[in-house]
């Protein structure tokens, strides 16, 4: 068993009705898309938590599960997956370990403060409605992203660090990226 393998089924991840689960058993049913919100009081992170929202049936056609994973508390993790009407299950990392095992470290302010376009795209997610919230106990510099996982597999296929912090790819290319992993481990 690999390192990563190891250190992966060491957390324990809460549900929305705060019942511990072992992180591998996510995926150990079938291929897995795990969006790890960067903080819930951030208008960019909701707004694409939203975009993909509006494309998970896609996912699900292709026969790969979606959830979402934030470093809030069980019971705050419960209430943003009923909040956000999500049709995935929103899953507490309230320790962090998940985050750091895949590379989401805390930023800095500064790189926050020069960057104009973390201020426009704020600007632009809160026009859109996706007002500025509660930080909820996650420091503001912590980053968020993607992991794709094929049905039970040991390490991820693929790992994107949103750095800077509204920088996703475009959601037809993480399907692509799905879909072939779940044709390879087929």
């Amino acid at each position: 068993m690999s390192s990563t393998a190891q250190k992966l089924g060491s957390i324990i991840v809460y549900t929305a009705e705060q019942q511990a689960l072992k992180f591998t058993t996510l995926w150990e049913d079938s291929a897995l898309l795990l969006f790890f919100l960067r903080n819930p009081g951030c208008a960019i992170c909701r707004e694409n938590l939203f975009e993909l929202k509006k494309h998970y049936a896609a996912f699900a056609d292709e026969h790969v599960r979606v959830a979402a994973i934030s470093m809030t508390k069980p019971l705050i993790t419960a209430s943003l997956e009923q909040q956000y009407q999500l049709p995935f299950p929103m899953y507490s990392d309230a320790s962090g370990s998940a985050y750091k095992a895949f590379g989401f470290y805390e930023t800095t302010m500064e790189k926050f403060d020069s960057d104009p376009e973390v201020a426009r795209r704020t600007e632009q997610a809160i026009a859109r409605g996706f007002e500025l919230g509660d930080l909820m106990g996650v420091a503001p510099t912590q980053l968020g992203g993607l992991v794709l996982f094929a049905k039970g597999a040991q390490q991820p296929d693929f790992v994107h660090v949103a750095d800077p912090i509204y920088y996703y790819p475009p959601w037809d290319a993480v399907l692509a990226q799905a879909v072939a992993s779940v044709r390879a481990s087929s």
